[in-house]
Order: C-alpha cells, then sequence, then structure tokens
C-alpha cells in the first residue's frame, strides 16, 4: 500500500487497513448489525475514549478524521480537565461520532468501524448518549444562534 502525502496520515491508512484485515482473518463477518453495535457502544467505557482522545492528540484531528472517513464534524466533545476553575480554561474538543466509532476498536475483539459501517453512516445518538452517560460534555456546532453551545452534559 504506497503512503501519499503526510507519512502520519499513511501510517495511520495502513494501521486502518492492517485492522480490517485482521478482522477477515479473525473471522468476523464484517460490519456488525445496528443490534451489535448499539451493544458495542454500551460497552465503551470511560478509559476507550480517552485513548482515543490521546490519538487524536498525536494523529491530528484532520488525519483522524480522514482515517476514520469521517467529514467534518458538527458535535464535538471536550476532554475532561482538572482544575479548580475549569470555566475559563479552552477545553479540547473531539469529533464526538468518529469518537465512538474509534473507541468500539479499543474493546477487545472490537471491529474496525470506518463511517459508513457505523451503524450506516447515521450513529449520531447512540455516540452522544453513550458520551454524555460518560460524563463528557458535547458541543454542537449546528447552533446557528450560539455557535459553540452546549447541548448534552451529565445532569441534563
Amino acid at each position: 500500500m504506497p503512503i501519499d502525502g503526510d507519512l502520519r496520515t499513511g501510517l495511520a491508512s495502513l494501521r486502518q487497513a492492517i485492522s480490517l484485515y485482521d478482522d477477515f482473518l479473525r473471522g468476523n463477518r464484517g460490519i456488525p448489525s445496528k443490534r451489535e453495535q448499539v451493544q458495542l457502544v454500551a460497552k465503551v467505557t470511560r478509559a476507550e475514549v480517552i485513548a482515543v482522545m490521546d490519538d487524536c492528540d498525536k494523529e491530528g484531528i484532520d488525519a483522524f478524521l480522514k482515517r476514520q472517513g469521517f467529514g467534518t464534524p458538527q458535535v464535538w466533545a471536550t476532554r475532561l480537565v482538572d482544575t479548580e476553575d475549569s470555566s475559563t480554561v479552552e477545553r479540547p474538543r473531539y469529533p464526538a461520532k468518529a469518537t465512538i466509532a474509534a473507541a468500539i476498536q479499543k474493546l477487545p475483539n472490537g471491529p474496525s468501524l470506518i463511517a459508513k459501517n457505523f451503524f450506516k453512516g447515521a450513529g449520531e445518538s447512540q455516540s452522544f448518549d453513550r458520551l454524555t452517560e460518560l460524563g463528557f460534555e458535547l458541543i454542537d456546532d449546528r447552533k446557528k444562534t450560539r455557535p459553540g453551545c452546549i447541548v448534552h452534559s451529565r445532569g441534563d
């Protein structure tokens, strides 16, 4: 597989291809059903989400989205910040739906799910609900009147 352009992005694409081939070798039948994907989303813990956020920091958001096959996100999850006055701290933002799709891959025997395979391109509500359940805040850039407003947080 040739690596075109940025080495980091090329290696990430190669990693995705190897993961898909590994799924094939393990006998995974490919794309899990919607029911199976709902079960996988429910198994995602904060540890997998934070690991994906760490990967995203290392790889860069654009390369991460490209590798996962996702477009420009409209809803973002924020990394929790441990400071006394976190209201003044700019918190890093991560693509909410892509973060959950990548977190599923970090589960034991978790399948590789690119955007078109993750709930057949849908899955927003499942992703947003799970991130909220795990204590992450979501920021919705689609809100025309208040861009970047928090739409989901624990306790809502």
